[in-house]
């Protein structure tokens, strides 16, 4: 390998840095925005002299000291540098907004307990280390090795790793660190809760998983956000459980619920706090930002085979500690388990219930969802936005939409 080969990888690696740092400059913002407070400033600047200063002194030590090319040593050497960027990306794609080369916590944000946190608290500093002993001997220059491995050892293990254990320390203490469960994400298992099914329940149990320091993982072979027949009122108790989700989507106060059956109206208004009409597609935005936030990942695919053993639960190849059955009234989980139950009853009587909807642009006449009785079937009438009220209609097989409504008053 010539000096100008070797030059061109060294100055290819400063651009690679760049792009870190616009990376952690974006995710430092993002962090930010989320409160996240930054520790350890102190030292950032003499990491930034170092690394700055291992890309120049390769190339000076092999031009000035006319270090040779072995390639008995440089192959190889070139072999861990690829793998360290390897390594170094397969970090920052984990970690996804969450990462930087700077120390912030934002409160709420578990551990990330996948990928290569799944063995080791530091792997992007396996990465750093073996790049810096690899990049200096593809072409011999052993010196800037030596004097790069000592400096970096000096700044890890006394400034670098002990002011993220600080930072991690102080948000435990505080109470804005969630709790990081013994063997979380680690191990033999791909993932420690495994979602079958992305809808706004599988979607708020996957925040669940990540809030108590589990990872998790969602199948749902349709791109979201995925609409359907739904009544769109969110009661106050739910609501308080998304906002402890960190989840607040957009809507209409709801005060009540008013019951409706031909003359007669009986209305009971909420003793607390109100709730909210919201669009399902809305929730589940919202839901599946969160979801992203918190590194929820989601794979877009259709659950076909499921087996248990005494170490967890195996679905279409994919290991994990617990399944949650989150996919709906024709659940392949439910029918894969087992557990499916006939529809019918005694007599052979359809027992299904079947659901429609339908928006109206107009504005909402009040702050309540109305419940009306039809001959067979009931109509729930929910204000969802300023300028929108849906009525979703649930009843027997056979139900249509527009039979229940004429049978309404108006």
């Amino acid at each position: 390998m010539s000096l100008a080969v070797y030059a061109a990888l060294v100055v290819a690696t400063g651009i690679e840095r760049v792009v870190e740092l616009v990376v952690s400059t974006r995710n430092a913002r993002w962090s930010f925005e989320r409160g996240g407070r930054e520790s350890g400033r102190g030292h950032f600047p003499a990491m930034v002299a170092l690394h700055t200063g291992l890309l120049v002194a390769c190339i000076a030590e092999v031009a000035l000291a006319d270090r040779p090319f072995l390639p008995w040593l440089g192959w190889p050497a070139l072999v861990v540098v690829l793998a360290s960027q390897a390594l170094r990306w397969w970090c920052i794609s984990v970690l996804g907004p969450q990462w930087n080369t700077r120390v912030i916590v934002v409160p709420d944000l578990p551990l990330v307990r996948r990928g290569p946190y799944r063995w080791l608290n530091h792997p992007n500093y396996v990465a750093v280390v073996a790049e810096g002993v690899a990049l200096p001997l593809v072409h011999t220059a052993w010196v800037t090795a030596l004097a790069f491995t000592v400096l970096n050892a000096v700044l890890l293990l006394g400034f670098r790793i002990p002011a993220e254990e600080r930072a991690l320390a102080a948000a435990r203490a505080a109470g804005t660190l969630p709790a990081d469960l013994p063997g979380s994400g680690r191990g033999d298992v791909d993932t420690d809760v495994l979602v079958v099914g992305g809808g706004p329940v599988g979607l708020a149990a996957a925040i669940e998983a990540r809030l108590a320091g589990l990872s998790a993982l969602v199948l749902e072979p349709r791109p979201g956000p995925v609409d359907k027949a739904c009544g769109e009122g969110l009661m106050p108790g739910a609501l308080g459980s998304l906002h402890r989700l960190g989840v607040d989507p957009a809507g209409h106060p709801l005060a009540g619920i008013a019951y409706v059956g031909g003359p007669r109206r009986v209305e009971h208004r909420f003793v607390g706090d109100a709730g909210r009409g919201v669009r399902r597609t809305v929730l589940h935005a919202a839901l599946a930002a969160r979801a992203d936030e918190l590194g929820v990942q989601v794979r877009a695919t259709r659950v076909t085979s499921l087996e248990q053993d005494a170490r967890g639960v195996v679905v279409d190849g994919l290991r994990a500690r617990y399944v949650l059955a989150c996919d709906g009234l024709h659940s392949t989980v439910r029918r894969l388990t087992g557990l499916d139950a006939p529809a019918r009853g005694a007599r052979g009587a359809d027992r299904r219930r079947f659901g429609l909807r339908r928006h109206y642009r107009v504005a909402p006449w009040g702050d309540l969802v109305e419940v009306h009785w039809a001959p067979h079937a009931e109509a729930y009438v929910t204000p969802v936005a300023p300028g929108l009220v849906g009525v979703a209609i649930l009843g027997g097989p056979r139900t249509d939409l527009d039979a229940p409504l004429a049978a309404l008053p108006t």
